[in-house]
């Protein structure tokens, strides 16, 4: 069963499960129900057709940090990796506010953006707005719909929802964008191998001498990452002359100008 959720003068919204549903279905560990409903009782937002997104950032003025990352993380599918992306922060950031640590008031309205974004693009049909998000919408160009939000195109993202983006947006929101195609012809080959506790080894072809341990793949990966922004710093501090380093410039000029999430997509193509 669905109802409209009215906003303040009465007229029909998005529609939303009842509350079975609700706890249904996003009813996992560390979900708070009663957030939620918090949350809509505070901003029930109309349709993006009728109401600006800056007006349904406003009405979110004053809900908890902790109930808007919820908000994020259950209901609209959100990791927790996506969410840092977005608002531009560390995961450690985000999981400080999720503990109820400060916020500054521009992080705060941030926040608040990112919410109202997704609740609106799950209003126009969006289910799995996540992998809506690391979607590419240009074939060939390595500039994703998070690239776009985090590039403060988010009107532009919902008035394209069910359309198309026009190419010219690429100039004007990511001028970077064919760098960052250049950028990924250049490949990062991971190497996997795994130890006698049955834990995972990984480096790149290209740099052998770094190397990160972890529990699974996912988590030897996310260390590489960190181990390859020590080594492109460590290079240009000291080991930009040593002879062993000195030829490795156009692999550190990879690693400095791309993203983490380059770095990531480099690595998975190993």
């Amino acid at each position: 069963m669905t109802y409209a959720r009215a906003d303040r003068t009465g007229s029909a919204s998005v529609t939303f499960a009842d509350e079975a549903t609700l706890t249904g279905e996003w009813g996992t560990a560390g979900y708070r129900p009663e957030a939620q409903r918090s949350l809509m009782e505070r901003a029930p937002l109309t349709s993006p057709r009728s109401e600006p997104l800056h007006r349904l950032v406003d009405k979110l003025a004053g809900t908890p940090a902790v109930d808007l990352l919820d908000d994020l993380h259950q209901r609209c599918g959100l990791s927790w990796r996506r969410i840092a992306q977005l608002l531009g922060v560390s995961v450690r950031a985000v999981n400080k506010w999720r503990e109820g640590g400060g916020i500054s008031d521009d992080r705060e309205r941030t926040l608040r953006e990112l919410s109202a974004f997704c609740d609106v693009a799950l209003d126009q049909g969006i289910g799995a707005v996540d992998a809506w998000l690391e979607s590419e919408p240009w074939s060939g160009v390595p500039v994703s719909r998070a690239d776009l939000y985090a590039a403060r195109a988010a009107e532009l993202l919902l008035r394209s929802v069910g359309g198309h983006l026009p190419r010219e947006a690429l100039d004007r929101w990511i001028p970077s964008w064919r760098e960052k195609a250049a950028l990924l012809d250049t490949r990062l080959h991971l190497q996997v191998s795994f130890d006698d506790d049955g834990d995972v080894i990984v480096s790149v072809e290209e740099l052998p001498e770094v190397v990160a341990v972890g529990s699974s793949l996912t988590d030897a990966r996310e260390r590489l990452v960190a181990e390859l922004r020590d080594y492109a710093r460590d290079w240009v501090d000291h080991l930009h002359d040593a002879p062993n380093h000195a030829l490795r410039r156009d692999v550190v000029e990879v690693i400095q100008r791309a993203t983490d999430d380059d770095l990531r997509a480099h690595l998975l193509a190993g």
